[in-house]
């Protein structure tokens, strides 16, 4: 009803308008009746009614032009657009200043008529005529919708959504999906008169096997929205209205060690509040967590707002700002593997009309998100669009659709994918994923995993496995990694990987790690010859000196060497066969001293270290190929 309103408007403008049309002043009291007849109807939303009376009232007076701007809206307002336009065109070709809210009314119209290049101009009119601050602020907005809109439907994006088939899909409705970072799991919310989770394993052929429920976290009432981390252990929801809730819609977590989720608990207040908090959205290490509220903070009716987990604690959320919430909806964040490109779904950022699929990069220099990009028609409709969750890989969309076109539907809201096109990929990222073991017994070991980022010398993450070894970390492509696994009473296990582009295979890192048990006389433990190569530490090119990223590996061995006194170890040096070999067997020597010499300084007693260089005569790769040769600069050491 908000087009008839406007035509109270009409009738203060008719007030002072021309002599060139008619309007209440000028017309007869017959007509006056109709006009007035139709304007009650119209008010009741009796539309056939009113249109009837207006038709009566102009075929007596053809230039009543109030009669004109309200027939127009009832014409809208029965969504005959087509026939709504030419009554606004009548009246500003017969009076141009007649009213201005006619540009605005015109444009809105061949909007919804898909008119968009013609919205846009009358939009452009209407800012520049009209008075009124707030008016003009809409019909801006309203521009830059008419603009994407021409823009994205004559240049449609790729979308075949593919159903994920009857092993996840069902006659209830089943959608808010979330994924391990191998993609090996998928949790989703099944509502059967009642929401739960429900967790699917991948299978062989590349479809799921069948859901089981997660008996360890759903109860008789309802859980919904859910994230998890890279590694499925930590999974944080949505429940609404429960006994012990802070606000209407709460945020609960549970952390699954051993197979079993823990028993589900509060977040704690900041992030909860009296407010409404849901879908959650976590980076892969769970130290980042995006969510949407309702909170006064918010700068329209819901918004984004990010937390960081810092030495364990959650701190205060903050809004994303401008660059992403606006004074409408923002909601159903998703922030991808690579904690760089968000997802998320507005009514505020220029659009289909109602709630649209975004993204938007985040941009280091400036520390804020670049402005957010539609991600374009078909995938937006003119409906409400929901949540979309990316893979790892970032090539694969899914979402939560109900498609009564699609012959593959079960019914209700089913699960689908699709192929992601390239520029609303997010960048590239790979993972680690691994399970350790005792290098004797073979037995799974709970050890400490560490990660940093070389490129920046900077700790990345820190995590502990579980009793069956294993763990999985998101790394991203364009910076090198280190990584450590430790574990008091073992030798460590060191890694590096070099990820200035993505490997060439497009496939993870998937490792076995064997931590071999520290050698002890008085548990019969032997000694082993087998060399631990510590391929964190570098060295200048061409030279001995260590460089400051080698830091963190150095001081690995040195607490290696802390921690068991009785142990003795000889530091070995090797290089490539690029030059002559008493160059490299002299620089294999130096850089195992310069080890050595380090450790000294560190309080490392001398009779509990040796050491020596081989040049390139122990090579452990092809020394034709740079990764190869890369392998074979190493360093590296030997019990005694």
């Amino acid at each position: 009803m908000r087009f008839l309103l406007l035509a109270l408007l009409c009738v203060i403008a008719g007030s002072v308008c021309g002599q060139d049309y008619a309007t209440q002043r000028s017309v007869s009291g017959k007509v006056l009746y109709w006009y007035d007849e139709a304007f009650r109807q119209a008010s009741v939303n009796n539309f056939a009614e009113a249109e009837k009376n207006l038709r009566k009232a102009l075929d007596k007076e053809p230039t009543f032009l109030d009669a004109r701007f309200l027939l127009g809206n009832v014409l809208y307002e029965a969504e005959r657009y087509l026939a709504a336009e030419a009554e606004y065109e009548y009246i500003l070709r017969t009076a141009p200043t007649y009213n201005m809210r006619v540009y605005y009314n015109l444009a809105v119209t061949e909007k919804k008529a898909e008119k968009y290049t013609e919205a846009s101009a009358h939009f452009t009119d209407f800012v520049h005529t009209d008075p009124d601050e707030k008016m003009r602020a809409k019909a801006v907005k309203e521009r830059k919708s008419a603009d994407f809109l021409a823009y994205a439907t004559a240049n449609p994006v790729p979308f075949f959504p593919e159903n994920l088939g009857t092993n996840i899909n069902t006659s209830a409705h089943e959608y808010l999906p979330a994924f391990t970072a191998d993609g090996e799991t998928l949790i989703f919310t099944r509502n059967n008169r009642q929401e739960d989770f429900y967790a699917a394993k991948a299978a062989a052929d590349g479809n799921w096997q069948s859901p089981e429920p997660l008996t360890d976290i759903n109860t008789e009432e309802n859980e919904g929205a859910q994230t998890v981390t890279a590694d499925g252990k930590l999974l944080i929801f949505t429940a609404c209205n429960r006994k012990g809730n802070i606000g209407r819609c709460d945020l609960y977590y549970s952390v699954r060690e051993n197979g079993v989720y823990s028993e589900p608990a509060l977040m704690p207040e900041g992030i909860n509040t009296k407010h409404w908090e849901s879908q959650p959205s976590l980076t892969p290490n769970g130290d980042v967590l995006y969510f949407a509220s309702d909170r006064p903070e918010s700068l329209g009716r819901s918004d984004i707002f990010v937390s960081y987990r810092i030495n364990g604690k959650w701190t205060n959320p903050r809004n994303l700002g401008a660059s992403i919430n606006t004074p409408e909806d923002e909601v159903a964040p998703f922030i991808h593997a690579d904690g760089q490109t968000l997802y998320f779904t507005s009514e505020g950022h220029p659009g289909m009309g109602k709630k649209d699929l975004f993204y938007a990069r985040w941009n280091a220099e400036k520390r804020d998100w670049n402005e957010p990009v539609n991600l374009g028609v078909p995938i937006n409709t003119k409906g409400e669009e929901g949540t979309l969750v990316i893979s790892t890989d970032g090539k694969t969309a899914y979402f939560a659709g109900n498609r009564p076109d699609d012959p593959a539907a079960q019914g209700g809201t089913d699960l689908y994918k699709f192929a992601l096109y390239e520029e609303a990929q997010p960048q590239k990222v790979t993972y680690v994923k691994a399970v350790v073991t005792d290098a004797v017994t073979g037995q799974p070991l709970q050890s400490r995993v560490e990660i940093t980022n070389l490129t920046k010398n900077l700790p990345y993450v820190t995590a502990e496995t579980g009793e069956d070894g294993t763990f999985l970390i998101v790394m991203g492509i364009g910076k090198d990694y280190g990584l450590s696994v430790n574990k008091a009473g073992y030798l460590f296990y060191s890694d590096n990987f070099a990820l200035e582009k993505a490997p060439a295979d497009d496939k993870p890192f998937l490792l076995e790690i064997a931590l071999t048990p520290v050698p002890d006389i008085a548990d019969k433990i032997p000694v082993t010859k087998e060399p631990v190569i510590l391929k964190n530490i570098f060295f200048e090119s061409g030279k001995a000196d260590l460089l400051p990223v080698s830091l963190t590996e150095l001081n690995r061995l040195k607490e290696l060497l802390t921690e068991n006194p009785d142990l003795r170890i000889q530091i070995n040096g090797h290089t490539d066969n690029v030059g002559s070999d008493a160059d490299n067997l002299t620089l294999s020597t130096d850089r195992a001293e310069s080890v050595y010499n380090w450790l000294i300084e560190q309080e490392i007693a001398a009779d509990r270290l040796e050491y020596k260089g081989y040049g390139e005569t122990r090579p452990i790769a092809d020394n034709e190929t740079e990764a190869g040769r890369r392998s074979n600069r190493r360093t590296e050491f030997i019990i005694l």
